[in-house]
């Protein structure tokens, strides 16, 4: 195949997306064995017409600089890869060569290990053991968390990214399961919880506060095996979308701030729509061609399929609240109301007052949506969520 002068391709023939990027990942790894260490330059460009995808350039040294891209002809499917080095290095050509044949064996035979970091919970409750094919959590000391991950990958530097990357949706998934947010730790050390994994589960309907078991903060057994399944599948659910945006909520709502209150009550509710999203495409406008959404009508439907009725009721306030605060700015509490001050009217509120700041409270509204993604997630994964569009 014809290209810029100096660039060299190579057959890869890749039959789908996923294949695609293992390939990648293990050419990346099976390049750092043969050639050391590099440095990127990350600037990525498709050129749709052409059927080309450029990634930008590897340093592995000052005067050593190559370009890499890939073409396809379906999309995020490599048909070959292309380097182009910017001084004529015929020993660094060969090392790309080598570099995709090595791929080309060790694709399909990724070498597992396990892999932990610590993680703080907030707020800082004490976790229980629980362990299972994939995954490992383990309670420590000053309310913390040993996250144990069992890994396939390439090399070291492969496994340690394909943590980080499965790490992120296990840590929101758990988020749900919990009520708490959760970073890595910048300090490490805490002692471990001495005692046997898997002796304490929690109801699977719990609803308030936190989910404890003798004082340990607990997941449900069906929950262990959802984390379980997220280790090994990536998935593109609604429900692992909606854990990363409440996720993102209680962390903000955890700051404490009137403002970040606001703001973390918008996310809940953006993870209660995220969740209800149809799994199939919507019905089309039979005039215009159009996909017709009822989001409102989703958030109500699902609310009282799983928490009836009054949950109902207090969700569409709220969402409807949500409009007026993402598309007018219209804040929910507007005045601060100091001891002794009376109310003040306000002709466009539901209540015909002036709302004080600090008066809504997002306890309710997290508690619930959190119970609905809970079912959600475990109802995805056993295949009996049921979302109307």
């Amino acid at each position: 195949m014809s290209g810029r002068p100096g660039q060299t391709w190579y057959e890869v023939n890749a039959d789908n997306v996923a294949n695609s990027n293992r390939f990648l990942r293990a050419f990346w790894a099976a390049l750092r064995h043969y050639l050391g260490p590099y440095a990127w330059l990350f600037q990525p460009y498709k050129n749709g017409e052409n059927k080309i995808v450029r990634f930008g350039r590897v340093s592995f040294s000052e005067s050593t600089v190559v370009e890499f891209g890939i073409s396809y002809d379906r999309r995020g499917v490599i048909d070959q890869l292309w380097c182009r080095p910017e001084t004529d290095d015929e020993s660094l050509r060969e090392g790309v060569s080598e570099s995709v044949e090595n791929a080309r064996r060790i694709l399909h035979h990724p070498r597992s290990e396990w892999y932990t970091v610590e993680i703080s919970v907030f707020p800082h409750v004490e976790m229980a053991n629980y362990t299972a094919d994939y995954i490992k959590l383990t309670g420590l000391t000053s309310g913390a968390v040993a996250l144990s991950l069992n890994i396939p990958g390439y090399d070291r530097i492969d496994r340690q990214t394909q943590f980080y990357n499965t790490a992120a949706p296990i840590l929101d998934a758990l988020s749900v399961f919990t009520n708490c947010s959760y970073q890595y730790c910048t300090t490490s050390g805490h002692e471990e919880f001495s005692e046997e994994p898997n002796v304490r589960w929690c109801p699977p309907d719990w609803l308030d506060d936190f989910p404890l078991m003798r004082g340990r903060l607990s997941i449900s057994s069906s929950q262990l095996r959802y984390l379980d399944q997220l280790t090994i599948e990536s998935s593109d659910s609604s429900a692992v979308h909606a854990a990363r945006l409440f996720h993102q909520a209680i962390k903000l709502d955890n700051e404490g701030s009137l403002t970040m209150k606001d703001a973390a009550r918008m996310l809940y509710l953006s993870a209660l729509e995220a969740a209800s999203a149809p799994e199939q495409n919507p019905n089309k406008c039979v005039e215009c061609g159009q996909s017709i959404y009822s989001i409102r009508k989703r958030v109500r439907d699902v609310t009282s399929r799983y928490l009836g009725e009054a949950a109902e009721k207090i969700i569409d306030q709220a969402y409807r609240a949500r409009s007026g605060y993402l598309h007018t700015g219209n804040v929910l509490g507007k005045t601060d109301l100091r001891a002794g001050a009376g109310p003040q009217l306000d002709p466009s509120a539901q209540s015909g007052c002036i709302r004080p700041a600090g008066l809504d409270n997002t306890i309710n509204v997290r508690e619930f949506i959190s119970y609905i993604l809970r079912k959600i997630a475990i109802d995805q994964r056993s295949g009996t969520a049921s979302h109307q569009s």
